[in-house]
């Protein structure tokens, strides 16, 4: 059993940052729903590379 809380990527500035998140409900087709921890509109890492930590500076690329 893990006591880890959920967390995720979110972007700021240009550099990562982890935010603990609280969740709400699974609302299924592998959506959640964020209970608290992000506001709307901020930009969240869907599917970190295990090499990336916080602090570290990224630059977004939009998907074609």
């Amino acid at each position: 059993m893990t006591t880890e809380q959920p967390s995720v990527f979110v972007v700021r500035d240009g550099l990562l940052e982890m935010r603990t998140i609280t969740l709400r409900d699974d609302v299924g087709d592998d959506l959640i729903e964020v209970g608290s921890g992000l506001i709307g509109g901020e930009r969240v890492v869907l599917d970190p590379d295990q090499t990336l930590r916080a602090g570290d500076r990224i630059q977004v690329k939009r998907s074609p």
